[in-house]
């Protein structure tokens, strides 16, 4: 009998210091995911950016990174969980955002260029010396604002454009458009913004912002991180083999997560909606003296697919580069807007060095691929000479 008593106490005990611990978050005042969760650094690449506690949401853009927010670490490539890739390689973060919430190093109040785009703006295993904005300004002696931000389609970079870029009174917009997932995302933004309530809801309810919850989580993916795997079937059929020596720190080894593949009618339905955004930003940016040129970011499927070999039952023996980029160029030349495809220096250099211009287990830019992008970019618009202008104005 005086067992069972123990008993009882020691799990009244247990039940109330669950409850003192979790009625902060019943009542909104804690939400235990910024305190319990893996490090920033660890989460960056594992987890959606509208799904991550730490950014903030925001009725247009949905969600943006908080004010003069820092954090460092180590992440893996975005890769490596989301195909199951067997590896222990991580990269270092150490990520700092202005008062906006973007990759700048200082507040600006203006700026010469702007650059508008997704993750391989911000690139945030890239260190900020080697970001394309940041070598831009070096190369050009140009102040060049970085309005990146990951998870984001062009709509939000519209939004980007007119609350974040006009303001710095730029001369230049350069809009990277990466042929990935811009196809994808406006359809994505359309329903999370039609479901917008619902969605900062459930993004916010109790069992979202919980200590148990989040402590089972943390646990979790503790013991997943310290668990031996082997790669997974996926991953394997989506990688190939670079011919010729590694590159330092690697295996030879890439993974794709673009597949290559003619445009679906759904994707040229969403092309044209694309464009339409793209000729309003260009429209606004010259309004404002600023020109406008388009850059498309090609896929790591588009710049290695012929300079690696494929398991047997690879993907890669069957993929093939769609049309995308004569698509862009064809428009963007009857629209007189400047164009410049990234493909071609891109995979140059991935010919002419045995550093990889994409990570192996990551879809982004390497810190050479931001390099060479740069590079391609600053020549560019070196040869326009827009920038010896009074105003970059059309």
């Amino acid at each position: 009998m005086r067992h069972l008593a123990n008993l009882g106490l020691l799990l009244g005990a247990v039940l109330f210091a669950v409850a003192a611990v979790e009625l902060p978050a019943a009542i909104g005042l804690v939400d235990y995911r910024r305190f319990i969760a893996p490090p920033q650094g660890d989460l960056f690449t594992r987890i959606k950016a509208w799904e991550n506690p730490r950014n903030r949401l925001d009725p247009e853009l949905l969600h943006i990174h908080r004010s003069s927010d820092h954090f460092t670490g180590k992440a893996a490539g975005d890769l490596t969980n989301w195909l199951g890739i067997a590896t222990r390689r991580r990269y270092p973060v150490d990520v700092r955002y202005d008062r906006n919430g973007f990759r700048n190093d200082r507040d600006l109040d203006t700026a010469d260029i702007v650059v508008i785009g997704d993750s391989f703006v911000e690139a945030g295993l890239v260190s900020y010396d080697s970001l394309v904005s940041s070598r831009l300004q070096a190369l050009l002696g140009a102040t060049t604002a970085n309005l990146g931000q990951g998870g984001y389609g062009p709509p939000q970079e519209r939004i980007v454009l007119t609350r974040y870029g006009l303001p710095l009174r730029p001369r230049i917009v350069l809009w990277l458009f990466f042929e990935g997932n811009d196809l994808l995302d406006p359809g994505r933004y359309d329903r999370m913004l039609r479901d917008l309530d619902a969605s900062h809801a459930e993004r916010n309810r109790y069992l979202q912002r919980s200590f148990t919850r989040n402590a089972m989580a943390f646990l979790k993916g503790w013991r997943a991180q310290r668990q031996t795997r082997t790669t997974s079937e996926e991953a394997r059929r989506r990688s190939c083999r670079l011919a010729g020596p590694p590159a330092s720190g690697e295996d030879g080894t890439l993974y794709f997560a673009y597949a290559g593949a003619p445009l679906t009618q759904g994707e040229l339905k969403t092309l044209k909606w694309v464009q339409a955004i793209l000729r309003d930003a260009r429209q606004v940016s010259e309004a404002n003296g600023a020109r406008f040129v388009l850059v498309m970011v090609p896929t790591k499927f588009r710049v290695y697919h012929d300079r690696c070999t494929p398991p047997p039952d690879g993907y890669l023996r069957e993929w093939r580069p769609n049309d995308l980029p004569e698509r862009l160029r064809s428009w963007s030349a009857a629209e007189g807007m400047p164009f410049l495809d990234l493909t071609q220096p891109l995979r140059e250099a991935a010919t002419a060095s045995d550093a990889l211009v994409f990570f192996s287990d990551d879809g982004h830019w390497s810190a050479r691929g931001n390099v060479v992008a740069a590079d391609a970019i600053a020549e560019f618009v070196g040869r326009s000479g827009w920038l010896s202008d009074r105003r970059g104005g059309p």
